[in-house]
This record gives structure tokens, sequence and C-alpha cells, in this order.
């Protein structure tokens, strides 16, 4: 209930023919731009990518005959040779077709870097880039997944991560650390209402003392008690040295 539309957006996809079970949108890595797949623009088949100020139409990714189905911006940033301005800063996107083709894009071109085709058999159903953006991977329908590996020289030079973090800070400021989104602007005005009340103070000592630890508890020391040993001694050699010769003597008369 807390969220609400910023923008609803029609045109480009009210006349795109054909159905598919994938179609998701995906966002540049500097937050600028949103592509989304599944559009038509007479008289292809495209993917439009939005602009992050107005959600209007930035351009159109042309070409493909058949329903683009599956886009995915690279995770970097990219500078060209020589580039010192952020201006120069480019991304890339990749645009994959029910037409069995996927073509490579980058921001401010209106070709295509590459197309690839002949690698597929039927619809192209995924895109994933590597972490570092030099290295790209294609699901298909077939059963098939190619992987395409680019040099610096093709795209471009990805930003450092430091260099990439600062690109974003100087955009956007500086995110502090652990910060994340709220579930909800009530949690919001509820933390800020705690905040105000001053805290209750606690008079007096606690009348009961915290019981210690187990680790902190000693053992009380065993006590030993000693017993005599010299006079149990005695007693039997006494006992046997009295009961031994009349025993002997009573047996031999009663046996005689």
């Amino acid at each position: 209930e807390d969220w609400t539309p910023a923008k609803s957006i029609r045109g480009r996809f009210e006349k795109s023919a054909g159905s598919s079970f994938f179609r998701r949108l995906h966002w540049s890595p500097d937050g600028d731009a949103l592509v989304c797949p599944h559009a038509y623009q007479q008289p292809s088949h495209t993917a439009t990518v939005l602009d992050r100020s107005d959600f209007e139409s930035k351009f159109d990714l042309v070409g493909h005959k058949q329903p683009v189905v599956a886009v995915r911006f690279s995770p970097s940033i990219y500078t060209r040779k020589g580039a010192e301005s952020a201006g120069q800063h480019f991304t890339v996107i990749a645009v994959g077709s029910k037409d069995n083709k996927m073509t490579i894009w980058t921001t401010g071109k209106t070709k295509p870097l590459a197309i690839v085709r002949d690698c597929f058999e039927q619809s192209i159903v995924d895109i994933s880039w590597g972490r570092k953006g030099d290295r790209l991977m294609a699901a298909s329908l077939d059963g098939t997944v190619t992987y395409i590996e680019f040099g610096k020289e093709e795209l471009g030079t990805p930003l450092a991560a430091d260099k990439h973090e600062e690109y974003l800070a100087e955009k956007y400021g500086v995110r502090k650390k652990g910060l994340s989104f709220t579930a909800s602007p009530a949690l919001v005005a509820l933390e800020a209402e705690a905040a105000q009340v001053a805290p209750v103070k606690v008079e007096g000592k606690p009348k009961t003392k915290p019981n210690a630890s187990a680790g902190e508890q000693k053992k009380a020391p065993r006590r030993i008690t000693p017993m005599a040993v010299g006079n149990g001694a005695a007693n039997g050699a006494a006992n046997g040295a009295a009961n031994g010769p009349a025993n002997g003597a009573a047996n031999g008369e009663a046996n005689g």
C-alpha cells in the first residue's frame, strides 16, 4: 500500500505481437536507463531504453525480425581510450530475440557493436554477463549455451571497482554503509517518535544480585577425614590369638 506507480508506459508495447514467458527488464549499472524487451517500433521488434529522469523512451535497439525476449546490461561502466571526463563513460547492452540472433550495443551508438548469428537454432531465452564485464553467456531453447569473451579493444576498458564507486558517488552522492530500504513509511514515523521519548530513570540499586555464571562459580574443596588403622590391626591379632588355641583344643577333644 506504500508503493505508487511513477508512470504507465504503453505505446511501445501495445502493438508487440507474439507471446513470451521471459520479459525481464534490466537497469543500467550507472542507474541512468532501464531497458525493456518485447517492444515494437514500426517496422521492427525492438528493445526500448527508458530514461530514468522521466521514463520516456530514450532510444530503441532495432533490427530484430521477431520479438526481443532477453535484455541485459553489462555490470561494468566502460571508458574509451583517452577518455577522462564522466561524459565519455558508456555502458553495453546485450539483446536476444526469437529470431535466433543476439545483438551487442553500446550507449551513444545508433548501430550495434556486434551481431551474433548462426549460433542458435531456436529462440534465445536468457543472457548473463560475467562480473568483470568481459564475458557473456546466452542460453537458447535448442539446449545450447553460447560463451563469448571480449577484449578491451572490442568493448572498452571497464572501470576498476574503486573508480566505479567514485563515479556513482559523484553522480548520486555517498551512500552510508549498512543503509537499507525501509519496509514502510509508518515505520520511519514510529522510529522518529520513539527517538523523542525521554528514557525512564531507575532509582536505587537492584535488590537481588545476579547469579554468577557457571564458569565463575568455584567448586568447594573436599574434606577428607583420616581413619585409625593401628587399633584395628591390634584387635584383629588379639582376637585371632585368643580364639585360635581354644578352638583347636575344643576340636581335638571332640574328635578324640
